[in-house]
Parts: structure tokens; C-alpha cells; sequence
């Protein structure tokens, strides 16, 4: 169950402000994947369960997404009750900004949140996918120099999969 760890899961543990290699794409899935559970509360569980593991790694975002995970585990997530548990920080300022953008002046949806979660899903999974390259390409490289040959051949048996995957789109 994803809830029961939510930094070993969701948040990657990138400390002091470390970059990832993906750190541009990501930190903008980040952003849209926050707007969606915010736009649609009553599906932020099974929002955050179609998240590839890792994806959050600024801390701002990782507090959010672990205070969210605080209020699923207590019954159910409110995003008014997520602005005044980080009153005053800049996790507070970053809600703010996503929460200003989903209704216009007149009060009215912006946009359709259900059709920006189903676009996107596209991207997460490819993130998912080349998030795992990575990983793969340092074990070949880590296993390569002490001789495990077998260990090799069996990642990169798993890292051409996952390239075909990536190749066919899904």
C-alpha cells in the first residue's frame, strides 16, 4: 500500500536540492500531477497510486504530496485543510499558485482536470519508463567492472525491454 511509507514511495529523497537528470520534465509532472489531485480531491488516492515511484523530488512538492498522504490516511483529503496545515511556508505559496490557476475570474473551471489526468498519463508512464533506463544502465555499469556476468546479461536483457516498450509507445 502506498500509504503506508509515503517518502520510500511517491518522494524520491533527493536531499539538498540534489538535481536529477530529469530534473526539467519532472519538476513539471510534479506540478501537474499536484494541480490534478488538488482539482480533483475526491480521486487523490487513486491519482497518486498511478504515480511512478520517485517522481516527487523537490522537497516543497514531497511535503505536500506526504501532508495529502496524511489526510487520505485520516479518512479524506481536503485541499483547504492542506492550505492551513502549511500556513505561512512555501509549500503554502506553491498551493496557492496551482489552486489560483484551476478557476477563472468568473469562478468557472479553467480546465477539465479529468481530460489533463488522462493526457497525462502518457507522460507518467513514459517518465516511469525512463526513470528504470537509467537505473538499469548504472547496474550494467556497477556489475560490468566486478565481473558478474550473468547479472549483466539478465539487466541488459531488461534494459532492451524496456527500450522496445518505449519504442512501441506502450
Amino acid at each position: 500500500d502506498r500509504y503506508k511509507d509515503p517518502t520510500g514511495v511517491v518522494c524520491t529523497g533527493v536531499e539538498n536540492g540534489e538535481a536529477s537528470q530529469w530534473s526539467e520534465k519532472q519538476r513539471e509532472l510534479e506540478e501537474v500531477v499536484l494541480e490534478c489531485v488538488l482539482a480533483l480531491p475526491e480521486r487523490a488516492r487513486d491519482l497518486l497510486e498511478q504515480v511512478p515511484p520517485g517522481l516527487f523530488a523537490s522537497s516543497t512538492f514531497c511535503q505536500l504530496v506526504q501532508g495529502i498522504e496524511r489526510q487520505l490516511e485520516g479518512g479524506e483529503f481536503s485541499p483547504p485543510r492542506l492550505l492551513q496545515e502549511f500556513e505561512g511556508t512555501e509549500e503554502a505559496q506553491v498551493l496557492l499558485r496551482l489552486l489560483g490557476r484551476q478557476h477563472d475570474e468568473r469562478g468557472d473551471p479553467t480546465v477539465d482536470y479529468e481530460e489533463v489526468w488522462l493526457r497525462l498519463q502518457r507522460d507518467l508512464w513514459r517518465y516511469g519508463k525512463e526513470k528504470r533506463l537509467g537505473e538499469l544502465r548504472q547496474l550494467i555499469a556497477q556489475h560490468s567492472s566486478s565481473g558478474a556476468g550473468e547479472t549483466v546479461r539478465a539487466l541488459q536483457r531488461e534494459l532492451f525491454e524496456v527500450l522496445k516498450e518505449l519504442r512501441k509507445g506502450g
